[in-house]
């Protein structure tokens, strides 16, 4: 229940049974709220980063942010403001409509004029902080909150029906997240990245102030774009890690095989950061763990393992995360960080500095084939029975591609924002999560680039054997070797390597951080978890004859991530009492 909640109506509500909707056990977070005759506004925040969070009421007025501002001691040294309260409101006065263009990092937060009877809502420019919200424009209710299990709550307390969205539902189960800014139920809405809601005088409107943009095309040379590709990392990984110090906390990080994190941490080294502990989880034996391991050791990083054998803990923490990531994504990826979080002794630790979305913006994303256009979308998902159920949303996805003209920015606010995003807010729970790859001037400038600089990595392949090429003689996870060999040479070994783990997969569990298809057949306690967790929830489909029928296709038929999404939408379903 972290971040900002809300709920504004024309008419008297009960403000009691809102609060109680809100978490009782409140011991290691910080709440506030504001109730008034006819609205609640409420933030739910960690104990930590206070100077950088705030619920402040005075003359009427209520200012809330919830999150990390990087560069707020600048900006309270240029506005000339005591404190964050004080920089917002000034900032909003000064532009109402893009105030939060001027914040940088991870953050979300309202503003309350009573004189004006005006609510502002705002996410920062990509949406990493999820807010949700529903608008009655008959009678011009709104109810908005961090939390998307939340405002379904907060409707129902409000004697709303809540009815699910067929087609966010096919949305799931053929990509493992929402498109756009669907939610699985009908009038519920994600709030665009980069926006801001205004609630005013019984006017509703959304404006966008922030959106990425690949125009103007960067013209500058591999080696140049290279050079400022290190220049921005580094300055986004020393405003992460001195915010850290700023409150004299120490710093933890995550740690795999891949390039994005160990790109983070080296960084941080270069720039004299200390006292890190790295942690890693993944298959034990496998190369994620060798290779975390190796670097931990030969550069001086604390490192915790945690093994992830077996997938024992799909099954006892389903629950959990689905009960917070309202069934948006697939519950399996946070799930296998979702353990040890509990586990860590996160009261000496900071922020969690990871290496979220770097590998996806430097290449990933760019990866698209006109011919294979639904299939080239797909995150999760990449079993032929929900390539099947593309059909029935093939045109959402048209709709939704329409809104960019570039399947790379199409990627980026879709699986970036709605799966990543969703995934991110359940970690944010226990700890704030960061990244220097959503660091939005370091979007603004990657985006732009050529693709043929961003294809298979090339451009950022190079700004790391240039830049910190102490960190490229480690073996990248993907290709089995060091990133320092030329690109069609790993482009081979990785293209034969894929044979060689097919086969090894049948046999082996260390293919992969999560084997998730070997884990499946041969361990009973997660086979029958999903089967009896499958058969007691297939029922809150009853009414949807189709879609139950798809439902129990992809589970009795599909491989182990095409089960799971359907585990998912009947957990949430389950959980938040959504009917057909």
């Amino acid at each position: 229940m972290i971040g900002i909640h809300g709920v504004f109506s024309p008419h008297p509500i009960d403000v009691k049974r809102l609060r109680d909707i809100l978490p009782k056990d409140l011991g290691k977070y910080l709440f506030n709220h504001q109730a008034f005759s006819r609205g609640l506004l409420a933030k739910i925040s960690l104990k930590k980063f206070e100077r950088d969070r705030v619920f402040r009421e005075y003359d009427g007025n209520v200012v809330s942010l919830d999150g990390i501002v990087l560069n707020l001691k600048k900006l309270l040294i240029e506005g000339e403001a005591k404190d964050l309260d004080a920089l917002i409101l000034g900032l909003c006065m000064k532009d109402p409509t893009s105030f939060p263009s001027k914040l940088l990092g991870s953050f979300q937060g309202f503003m309350y004029l009573e004189k004006e009877n005006k609510l502002i809502v705002f996410t920062d420019q990509i949406g990493s902080r999820p807010i949700f919200y529903f608008h009655d424009t008959a009678d011009n209710t709104l109810i908005f909150s961090s939390s998307f299990p939340n405002v379904v709550r907060m409707m129902r307390c409000l004697g709303y029906t809540v009815r699910l969205n067929e087609e966010a539902a096919y949305c799931l189960l053929t990509f493992g997240h929402m498109l756009g800014d669907l939610t699985l139920v009908e009038g519920v809405r994600r709030l665009p990245p980069g926006s801001v809601l205004v609630y005013h005088d019984g006017a509703f409107s959304i404006n966008q102030y922030y959106r990425l943009s690949n125009h103007p095309p960067v013209v500058d040379s591999e080696d140049e774009c290279a050079h400022e590709i290190a220049r921005m990392i580094a300055k986004a990984v020393y405003m992460e890690y001195a915010k850290d110090l700023e409150y004299g906390y120490s710093h933890l990080a995550t740690l795999s095989g891949g390039l994005d994190s160990r790109t983070s941490l080296a960084f941080a080294k270069k720039l004299g950061f200390h006292d890190i502990t790295c942690f890693t989880y993944s298959q034990d034996n496998y190369l994620d763990k060798k290779i975390a391991e190796k670097i931990a050791r030969e550069n001086g990083f604390n490192w915790i393992f945690f093994s992830l054998n077996y997938g024992d803990h799909l099954v006892k923490y389903m629950d959990d995360v689905i009960s917070l990531n309202g069934g948006l994504v697939n519950y399996v990826g946070v799930c296998n960080i979702y353990p040890w979080l509990a586990k860590l002794p996160l009261e000496k630790y900071g922020l969690l500095h990871t290496g979220l979305m770097g590998g996806e913006i430097f290449g990933d994303f760019a990866a698209f084939s006109p011919h294979k256009k639904y299939q080239s979308l797909r995150y999760f998902l990449t079993g032929e029975r929900s390539g099947e159920l593309l059909g029935r949303i093939s045109f959402l996805v048209d709709k939704e591609l329409s809104k960019f003209g570039d399947p790379e920015l199409f990627k980026l606010y879709n699986v970036g924002v709605n799966a990543h995003f969703t995934s991110m807010y359940v970690v944010n729970q226990f700890i704030d999560m960061i990244s220097p790859y959503i660091f939005s001037p370091l979007l603004e400038y990657v985006v732009r680039l050529p693709k043929e600089y961003k294809v298979n990595e090339k451009v950022y392949v190079k700004m790391i054997n240039r830049y910190i090429p102490d960190f490229a003689k480690y073996k990248w996870e993907r290709y089995k070797i060091p990133p320092k060999y030329p690109l069609y040479g790993m482009r081979s070994y990785g293209f034969l390597l894929s044979f060689y783990v097919k086969l090894v997969s049948e046999l082996s569990p260390y293919y992969s951080m999560n084997p998730f298809d070997y884990w499946y057949k041969r361990n009973i306690v997660l086979r029958k978890g999903l089967a009896i967790t499958f058969k007691n929830n297939i029922d809150v489909l009853k009414e949807c004859d189709m879609l139950r029928d798809d439902c129990k296709r992809l589970f009795e038929e599909g491989n182990f991530l095409e089960k799971t999404v359907v585990i998912t939408l009947l957990k949430a379903l389950n959980i938040l009492k959504i009917s057909c």
